[in-house]
This record gives C-alpha cells, sequence and structure tokens, in this order.
C-alpha cells in the first residue's frame, strides 16, 4: 500500500540511487545493493554503500483542527573506500561522500515523486568520519539524519 511515508523512503532511495560517479559525484551508488533500507552499514555491505533506517515519526497539530504537522526522521549511514589506509585519506573519502549526499538532497529537497512535492523540506545533519574508528579500516564513514517535514489538511489519514 502506497502512503506518504513508503513515498518518501522510494523517493530517497532513488535520490540517493542517482548518485552515479559521473560529473559532480565522486563515488557510485547507482549499482544494486548500494543503497540499502532497513538495514545498518556493516561488514558484508559492498565498499561504497549507503543505508536508510526510518526512525521516529511526530505529528503535531495545526491552526485548525484538520491540518497537521508531520516530521519523520531517516537515519543515514555511508561508507567510501580510501585511496590510502591513512586517517586523512579516510576522512576525504568520508568527506567526499559526504558531498555526494549534499548535492544529490540539495537538488531534490522536496522530494517530489512527478507527481507532488512529497515533503516542505528536508533538512539534513551529517557527520564524516575516519572509518578506523567504526571499524572500517581503509574507508571513511558517513552518519547523520535526514528530517523530512510536510502538512495534512485531512483527517482520512492520508497525512502518513
Amino acid at each position: 500500500m502506497s502512503n506518504r511515508l513508503n513515498d518518501i523512503r522510494d523517493r530517497l532511495v532513488a535520490v540517493f540511487s542517482g548518485i552515479n560517479g559521473s560529473g559532480s559525484y565522486t563515488y557510485d551508488l547507482s549499482q544494486p545493493g548500494r543503497v540499502l533500507v532497513g538495514v545498518a552499514v556493516a561488514g558484508s555491505t559492498p565498499d561504497v554503500s549507503l543505508s536508510l533506517v526510518q526512525g521516529d515519526v511526530e505529528m503535531e497539530p495545526g491552526p485548525t483542527l484538520t491540518r497537521y504537522s508531520y516530521r519523520v526522521t531517516w537515519h543515514v549511514g555511508a561508507t567510501a573506500p580510501a585511496s590510502a589506509d591513512t586517517p586523512d585519506a579516510r576522512l576525504t573519502a568520508a568527506n567526499l561522500m559526504l558531498a555526494d549526499l549534499i548535492l544529490a538532497l540539495t537538488g531534490h529537497r522536496h522530494l517530489n515523486n512527478g507527481t507532488r512535492d512529497l515533503v516542505r523540506d528536508a533538512v539534513l545533519t551529517f557527520r564524516a568520519a575516519d572509518g578506523q574508528s567504526f571499524g572500517w579500516a581503509g574507508h571513511g564513514v558517513v552518519a547523520g539524519e535526514i528530517v523530512c517535514e510536510w502538512e495534512s489538511i485531512t483527517l482520512d489519514g492520508e497525512g502518513l
């Protein structure tokens, strides 16, 4: 069944899968198995991968009885191989992956699915780090959250 949360998830997967290693992108997440949903990035994932896990969903009343504001938090983790197994190279890899994620999301902040804007805004909070401290030798790691916000003016459950 299609609903707003599933549509947002599917659009985020499509946006991240559009990171194809060409043009302004450094890494390639477009291959099957590179963008994972519902699982954390782990040792069995490819060298370049991204994990998207749904977090909290919040609903707040709006200024009228039929208007509600919604917010969903998506947890994101990504790995990227470094050119050398040094702290500087691992952090450089993480920063390049972070730049790819920001570039992809900046072009799709409303997560339009071809029919409508799914969210009012997508707010990003990320941290790039040396993967060695997380058990990822030779990799940079990016971790963070994407908070998506939207409003609904109905009471029929369309909000979610």
